[in-house]
């Protein structure tokens, strides 16, 4: 990201785009309400040694299988199969399914294209992923309904 007054850089940290808004609003002197979860990414670009985020979460809004969704297009359809959320932390992405058999784990400086699956090798390092979306979805007061589909990693 390159904004006025801050040398351009790369961050080796994780971010997400929650994390946007909140930058935006610190940008133009303002204070994001209490409310958003996101938090400034300008202290990182001004200090590249600046920790990030120990995890992020990338989804459409967490549904199950049979729900019926709006998403893309705006066209309300019952979905059939579960949503993949992905879960980043450290050199590891983990593409999780509430469908048996579905998630993938990628090993992300091996493989920065995401094209070999290497779950069955690494499954304890996909438990360990799925425990922070477990934790991120209890933190975030996800609804009860969403989350239970979600407390097993189905290999």
């Amino acid at each position: 990201m390159s904004v006025p007054g801050v040398e351009p850089g790369v961050y080796p940290g994780h971010s997400s785009v929650v994390d946007v808004m909140p930058t935006v609003m610190e940008l133009f002197g303002k204070t994001p309400p209490g409310w958003v979860d996101g938090r400034s990414l300008l202290p990182a670009m001004r200090d590249l040694s600046t920790t990030g985020r120990e995890y992020t979460i990338s989804t459409i809004p967490f549904a199950n299988p049979g729900d019926r969704v709006r998403s893309v297009d705006n066209v309300l359809r019952t979905l059939s199969t579960g949503l993949v959320t992905t879960v980043t932390a450290g050199e590891w992405a983990l593409l999780y399914s509430v469908d048996p058999g579905k998630s993938e784990l990628y090993h992300l400086p091996d493989d920065p294209q995401q094209g070999s699956n290497v779950i069955g090798e690494n499954a304890e390092t996909a438990r360990e992923l799925h425990g922070l979306l477990v934790k991120f979805m209890r933190e975030t007061n996800v609804e009860d309904g969403l989350v239970q589909p979600r407390l097993e990693l189905r290999l």
